[in-house]
């Protein structure tokens, strides 16, 4: 059961992004680019990089994967 004035469960949403994740994505050709959550990621690291948006970079920070 749990609290029904609490925090809502997301455990359905959760499932469902993560199926969406998981998704391959191919390009133009029919080759597979990665999955949805590959490129989300590469695109983060990519974003960074560049340096437009300090977000990106403190996100990575935050995370601890920049770290040696």
């Amino acid at each position: 059961s749990g609290n029904p004035l609490g925090r809502p469960s997301h455990a359905k949403l959760r499932k469902m992004l993560k199926e969406i994740g998981d998704e391959m994505v191919y390009g133009y050709k029919e080759e597979p680019l990665g999955t949805n959550r590959e490129l989300l990621l590469k695109k983060i690291w990519e974003e960074a990089r560049r340096g437009r948006n300090i977000k990106y970079i403190q996100l990575l920070m935050w995370l601890g994967v920049l770290d040696d």
